[in-house]
């Protein structure tokens, strides 16, 4: 690796900016409460490509459009549907249409009724944020405080990077002739390295081109020139080679967090939009999940008598099968007890009840947290750096 690769990182990506691994199966047999089985191609949605287009019916449902919507390639779907078909797959919010196969997220698709987005970005700017690679400030990191303050961040790089004159790197670099398109959520902007070049690179030229809800860099590419060189000596491709996405503050809390295992949503992961609110989701949950009576488990099961101690950072609750049992189970009682910083769920149990279990009787069995459910927190940046790393073929990936 030449040392202007060592300074953005070019080739070297952490194993969490890397394509997503396939998912594990737990260690012992599954089992639609406790534990994550990879999620098949969605038949509802292998039936849409195999329908004609028909603006009468919703592709998915084969009915009438409930609440419809129209993605951006003029699709058009039930926004329950739509919603549905994303949560099948990571990353939660976007996939593919399935008529057409064109990117499709609920920040682009809008309400037929009211043209509004389906969902808005929490922000709709570059600046004010920071782009990093693999989760580390000051590698490379990428800093837009204001149209005139934008620049890469080196004040926690490694010891070895080093321009070619021997010294370290500033601990900030300004982007010059920096610029930005909204409409496009385009950025360019030039780094140049005449003083002392880095790694014989004179000048880095870039143009990244930020998602729809501008948690990742989805696209654009740096290219390095020599020193009085007219044509690039090289070029790397946003996320092919530059995998970058937005900084995001740990949880001061458990409101707004949500815990997945194998890192897929809606199999049992636990949502915790407020702590009264607390459910269990199984949106993707696989056909073969099914409660005793042949059903399949709800969307969201919510959490009974849900109780949360901030100074133990410990969630308490209960799950009620007593209606349609889940495996024998007619209770499952939880305790949760999360990692500092909320970025796992590091310790407690799941005890399951049997049905007719006298009261005082002990649980049937019972699962840790941390040894028998591994469960971590959702991020939605990484989950769409993955999303976009899996949409890449290897010829993608080698150029």
């Amino acid at each position: 690796m030449d040392p202007a690769d060592e300074a953005t990182a070019l080739p070297a990506t952490p194993p969490s900016a890397g394509a997503a691994e396939p998912l594990p199966l737990p260690p012992k047999e599954p089992t639609p409460a406790l534990a994550c089985t990879p999620q098949p191609e969605n038949s509802s949605a292998a039936a849409a490509d195999e329908t004609q287009e028909d603006a009468d019916v919703c592709p998915f449902c084969l009915d009438p459009p409930v609440a419809p919507c129209r993605t951006s390639c003029a699709h058009l779907f039930c926004t329950a549907c739509l919603v549905r078909a994303f949560r099948s797959k990571p990353a939660w919010n976007r996939g593919q249409c399935p008529l057409c196969r064109k990117p499709a997220s609920v920040y682009t698709a809008r309400d037929v009724a009211t043209g509004a987005p389906l969902a808005l970005p929490d922000v709709d700017t570059i600046f004010g944020s920071v782009y990093l690679q693999g989760g580390q400030s000051g590698v490379a990191s990428y800093h837009f405080d204001g149209p005139e303050d934008c620049y890469i961040s080196y004040s926690t790089a490694p010891a070895a990077w080093r321009l070619d004159d021997g010294s370290p790197p500033p601990q900030r670099k300004a982007f010059e002739d920096a610029a930005y398109e909204p409409a496009t959520r385009t950025f360019t902007g030039t780094v140049r390295w005449s003083t002392a070049t880095f790694g014989g690179d004179a000048r880095w030229e870039y143009t990244m081109i930020f998602s729809d809800d501008f948690r990742v860099i989805s696209g654009g590419a740096l290219q390095a020139y020599g020193r009085g060189g007219s044509a690039p000596t090289r070029r790397h491709r946003f996320p092919h080679k530059l995998r970058y996405w937005r900084q995001r503050d740990a949880p001061q809390g458990l409101a707004g967090c949500a815990f997945m295992q194998g890192s897929r949503m809606g199999l049992a992961s636990y949502h915790f939009p407020a702590v009264d609110a607390a459910y269990i989701s199984y949106e993707a949950a696989p056909p073969e999940w099914r409660l005793d009576n042949g059903t399949p488990p709800p969307q969201q099961k919510p959490f009974l008598d849900p109780a949360f101690d901030p100074a133990t950072r410990t969630f308490t609750g209960s799950i009620d099968w007593s209606t349609a049992t889940f495996g024998g189970d007619a209770r499952w009682e939880y305790t949760m007890v999360f990692s500092e910083g909320f970025s796992a769920i590091a310790g407690g149990s799941v005890k399951c009840y049997r049905e007719g279990s006298a009261e005082g009787e002990g649980p049937s069995s019972e699962d840790e947290f941390g040894v028998d459910l591994m469960y971590e927190l959702y991020v939605e940046e990484e989950a769409q750096m993955h999303h976009l790393l899996n949409g890449l073929s290897d010829e993608d990936e080698d150029n």
